[in-house]
């Protein structure tokens, strides 16, 4: 998939499990699901209190972000 200014910019990237660029299906998982890492108090909890810093949406798609 295209990587988009803020990515470049801040020289990371998304995987998947396997390591390999995230389906298009996960993708639109991981953007519907930024409401709530943002918004709601229940997405910071999650990505503070887990091992590897990952949103709701990473989680349920299971894909980190990682830097190149």
């Amino acid at each position: 998939m295209v990587n988009h200014f803020g990515k470049r910019f801040l020289k990371i990237k998304v995987l998947n499990q396997f390591a390999d660029s995230p389906e298009l299906h996960n993708i639109i998982i991981r953007h519907l699901i930024d409401v709530i890492d943002f918004v709601f108090l229940p997405g910071c909890i999650v990505l503070f209190t887990n091992k590897r810093k990952q949103r709701i949406g990473d989680l349920m798609t299971k894909s980190m972000v990682v830097g190149k």
